[in-house]
């Protein structure tokens, strides 16, 4: 009976289905009220709780009768082979973590073109430490012979100063051209069943050698998960040697909310399923396909209104206080200002906001239609490049440089000040409000000028 089921549940799971087994177990009540008794104890505790209910769980689920299988098909969405197609242009490495059997997961990512024809298939079905170290070693002996590192290529950009729309797209294209040459065409794909990624987790050494295979693999799929095993995924992802990986979550059910709560952002999909996914997600979209325009479009504008906004505050700033550190050696040290009170107040709310504002809310280097048309211009922002040390430091050196150059100026420009028609020379307040105008103008049109350089 067994036999025959498990027969007709890989035979439903290879056509794409998914599958479901139903079983019974008759409790007497003495067994009942012992089992209710310990799961509502475990559910007490705060430490150790997952591991408590699932030794609750597996005495429970033993001796069960088997009544059946169901196979029932689980269509994709509209766009979804086209959206993961898209993410892996953009630069994104890819990962699909489901409870579904191993020939059920294969069979989607095949229709979603997740694993592709030119891949080399490589699996991870392993149920003891030294039998797992050593299919990795040769996982690792094998790609390393045919292929080398793809996390390890260099990241296409196109320059901040393109004159057009074409003209980024033509040069990101280039980029493409000459990174495909530099990489073989061999690509892999690695998948990894729970028993074994129970295994892995044990140690540090089979984490490390199982993350070292994942990196030089096009698309990795981690089948017959237990929910708590995802969120022990993305925390493995996001832990591992530096530059620490950006992770994104996105699921639809109840058993994707540790590893949406667990990735740095959470993205959780309105459906059918229930609402817990998108409770405990950061965003939330009605469908997969939007996905997209969520990270390609809105993703991309949203870094680089933040990056110029974020250097440019710092900047401003400097610019700002510089004049008034420099007079405080002019000053004899006294706590004498170079700006009327009334002037600290009013820069950053009044006469410096506008312009940055308007950069934050209505910026646009590139047309929506063309980000969504030309995924590879997302790489743009890879590696946290325009928020990185040598853009601050680029920043706040230029802001320094402007400073000295009003307060330097200004004050030899005042050291032979003639007489006004009262026989007085212009004194301390003329020469702080020239350089607190001349600042306004100042960082006023490096903003405009910054943006009209990027465009």
């Amino acid at each position: 009976e067994i036999t025959s089921a498990n027969h007709h549940v890989s035979e439903m799971a290879q056509m794409g289905l998914r599958t479901l087994v139903f079983a019974k177990r008759m409790l007497t009540e003495g067994e009942f009220d012992d089992l209710n008794e310990r799961m509502n104890a475990a559910k007490l505790f705060i430490k150790d709780r997952e591991e408590l209910l699932t030794h609750v769980f597996e005495d429970a689920e033993r001796d069960l009768v088997i009544l059946g299988a169901s196979g029932v098909e689980d269509r994709l969405q509209d766009d979804a082979p086209e959206t993961i197609q898209s993410l892996q242009k953009a630069g994104l490495k890819i990962w699909v973590l489901t409870g579904d059997k191993q020939e059920t997961a294969i069979s989607v990512c095949q229709q979603c073109e997740h694993f592709t024809i030119d891949m080399q298939m490589e699996f991870l079905v392993e149920r003891d430490s030294d039998g797992c170290l050593s299919q990795l070693l040769s996982t690792l002996d094998r790609m390393n012979e045919e292929a080398p590192n793809l996390a390890s290529s260099a990241a296409v950009q196109y320059s901040r100063t393109s004159t057009s729309e074409r003209a980024a797209v033509n040069h990101v294209h280039s980029g493409l051209r000459q990174s495909s040459t530099r990489t073989t065409k061999k690509k892999f794909g690695l998948v990894v069943d729970g028993a074994t990624l129970d295994v892995i987790f044990r140690t540090d050494q089979l984490k490390a050698k199982f993350l070292e295979a994942c990196k030089q693999c096009t698309a990795v799929l981690c089948c017959r998960m237990a929910p708590l095993q995802k969120g022990k995924i993305v925390q493995m992802v996001k832990e591992s040697q530096k530059p620490h990986p950006i992770t994104l979550a996105i699921g639809d059910g109840a058993n994707d909310v540790s590893m949406i709560q667990e990735a740095h952002v959470g993205i959780g999909i309105m459906g059918k399923e229930g609402r817990q996914a998108v409770h405990a997600s950061d965003y939330a979209i009605a469908r997969f396909c939007f996905l997209k325009r969520l990270l390609l479009v809105h993703g991309r504008l949203f870094y680089l209104r933040l990056a110029l906004m974020v250097n440019y505050f710092f900047y401003k700033n400097v610019v700002f206080i510089g004049p008034l550190f420099m007079f405080v050696f002019f000053s004899g040290y006294s706590a004498q200002p170079l700006y009327a009170q009334a002037y600290l107040v009013l820069f950053n709310t009044v006469f410096t906001s506008l312009p940055v504002l308007i950069y934050g809310i209505f910026e646009q280097d590139l047309l929506p239609s063309t980000l969504m048309a030309e995924p590879a211009l997302y790489r743009d922002i890879s590696h946290n490049r325009l928020l990185s040390w040598s853009q601050f430091l680029t920043w706040f050196c230029c802001g320094v440089w402007h400073a000295v150059i009003l307060f330097v100026g200004f004050l030899l420009f005042f050291a032979e000040s003639d007489f006004d028609t009262d026989g007085k020379t212009e004194g301390l307040w003329s020469f702080g409000t020239l350089i607190y105008t001349s600042c306004i103008v100042l960082v006023n049109l490096k903003v405009v000028y910054t943006v009209s350089a990027q465009h």
